[in-house]
């Protein structure tokens, strides 16, 4: 199952994710690209995510990650953007479908606000 063909479908959901929970919300396909997004990754779709970046580690282990701290964090050392990294915080969880990887949703904090909101609703995301 591609993304893409329900781009539009999976854009709807990451607009409804951000208005519920106020952050901003990227979804990319297991080949690493951006299928649908808010906020400053929104002009991205379509594009290829930052080589390293955190959220392949996501889509290999298929496990959850979370970057309180991007830019110097050990998830972020090998990162194509490291250093430059507009990221205040980043949570990351695979998309499943029969064990089987399709993609990576990412729930991304920009601003401070937003990553306050992120810290005390953690166990909720």
């Amino acid at each position: 199952m591609s993304l893409f063909r329900i781009q539009n479908s999976v854009q709807e959901v990451a607009e409804a994710i951000e208005a519920v929970l106020n952050v901003d919300v990227t979804i990319i396909d297991e080949n690493m690209y951006r299928v649908a997004a808010t906020g400053k990754y929104r002009d991205s779709i379509g594009s290829r995510i930052p080589n390293s970046c955190s959220f392949e580690v996501v889509a290999e282990t298929k496990k959850p990650q979370v970057i309180n701290k991007p830019n110097i964090s050990k998830q972020c050392i090998n990162c194509s953007l490291k250093g430059s990294c507009a990221e205040m915080a980043t949570l990351g969880y695979p998309i499943l479908n029969k064990n089987k990887l399709i993609g990576v949703i990412g729930l991304i904090a920009f601003k401070n606000e937003q990553k306050r909101r992120y810290k005390n609703k953690k166990k909720i995301f």
